[in-house]
């Protein structure tokens, strides 16, 4: 239904979509046992050159995919059982000794590697995935500082900065995010002028 909608109501996000699906690229999918998250899973393996890859319990989320018949198209990344955490640790300790910030105890650091979201970003920055969707079921903040301590900022566009679009039945009303953006008023109010706050139907 709403790939009809979008289809129908903007021509510009279909396109967007249909040159997504083109990419063959590896997409980690931080909520792997949502069930929304498992539905564009399967939709990604029937219609898209991407390769999935979803985070948590292997256990919990091989029997669906097995269920759907997609378990050898799905990369599963288990915290817990993957040999690599052991880099992707070090790798986010280091991420937060370049930026000057308060390094945890080990146990800590471990259990911070291994929530789902800070892995997949870990993942995204050892270059063992090109790009990361998250957020399904973890607060906007936590999304945010897991990016920022392992990704970073681009310090020539510093401002972080979110947007909602709304799929109506007429109109793809986008109103950008004034809690992520955070305490810049000056540059928010450029980054509000320069983005669009209704999208071409």
């Amino acid at each position: 239904m709403i790939k009809e909608q979008v289809e129908v109501f903007s021509p510009h996000l279909a396109r967007l979509r249909a040159r997504a699906f083109t990419q063959a690229k590896r997409i980690v999918l931080t909520d792997g046992t949502d069930g929304r998250v498992l539905a564009a899973t399967r939709m990604l393996v029937q219609e898209s050159a991407i390769r999935p890859i979803l985070v948590g319990k292997a256990a919990s989320i091989l029997p669906h995919l097995e269920h759907m018949g997609i378990s050898g198209e799905v990369d599963v990344y288990d915290p817990d059982e993957d040999p690599r955490q052991h880099d992707l640790v070090h790798l986010l300790r280091s991420r937060l000794e370049e930026r000057g910030k308060a390094i945890p105890k080990q146990s800590m650091l471990e259990a911070m590697a291994s929530e789902p979201i800070y892995s997949g970003m870990l993942l995204v920055q050892a270059g063992l995935a090109d790009g990361l969707v998250g957020g399904a079921t973890s607060p906007t903040a936590t999304v945010l500082r897991a990016s920022m301590q392992v990704v970073g900022v681009d310090p020539q566009h510093p401002v972080v900065s979110g947007a909602f679009v709304l799929l109506l039945t007429e109109r793809l009303p986008a109103g950008q995010d004034a809690i992520v953006v955070g305490d810049v008023p000056n540059q928010a109010s450029n980054s509000w002028l320069q983005s669009p706050s209704i999208l071409p139907a």
